[in-house]
């Protein structure tokens, strides 16, 4: 099992929170439309805690929605259009 609790480099420049490599990969995962279901199917995870990673998300960006938080990822550079594959 992957270590969640190891956070990425960078610090976001929303709310100053860092989010988890685990947080990361969920993102981009919605970036690529995937739903929660999804996700947590890629990532051998069950939907709520995938759902729990993206209320972290928001929390940390600031945002309302899954699509408000990848508008910012993006916007932002925290991950960029050709990292995601569109399904």
């Amino acid at each position: 099992m992957q270590n969640t609790s190891e956070k990425i480099p960078y610090r976001s420049n929303f709310k100053g929170l860092p989010l988890s490599k685990q947080e990361l990969e969920v993102i981009k995962l919605v970036a690529q439309g995937l739903t929660n279901r999804e996700v947590a199917d890629r990532i051998g995870n069950s939907w709520e805690t995938v759902r729990g990673h993206l209320n972290s998300v928001n929390h940390k960006l600031g945002t309302k929605t899954r699509t408000g938080a990848v508008v910012k990822v993006l916007k932002s550079g925290i991950i960029s259009l050709d990292s995601i594959t569109l399904n």
